[in-house]
């Protein structure tokens, strides 16, 4: 948890100095800098494609009922 919360603030700051950086060029509004550098700081840290951190191991029970099914072990009650 800690190196999400670390990644957050490391990515907020890189992509608001960026954005900082194209505002001064550009002549773009500081709140839009603002808005993308958070979104972006919140994407990696909730990650909901697993780009960054890895997802979770699937539990012994998952794996044995997933294999029963593919082998066709699995009976339908009824």
């Amino acid at each position: 948890m800690v190196k999400r919360v670390a990644a957050s603030v490391l990515w907020f700051l890189a992509v608001g100095w960026g954005m900082d950086y194209l505002t001064v060029i550009v002549g773009a509004p500081s709140v839009i800098g603002l808005a993308v550098s958070g979104a972006v700081a919140v994407f990696v840290g909730i990650d909901p494609l697993h780009l960054f951190w890895p997802a979770p191991a699937p539990s012994a029970d998952a794996r044995t009922v997933e294999s029963m099914i593919v082998s066709g072990t699995a009976q339908p009650n009824g």
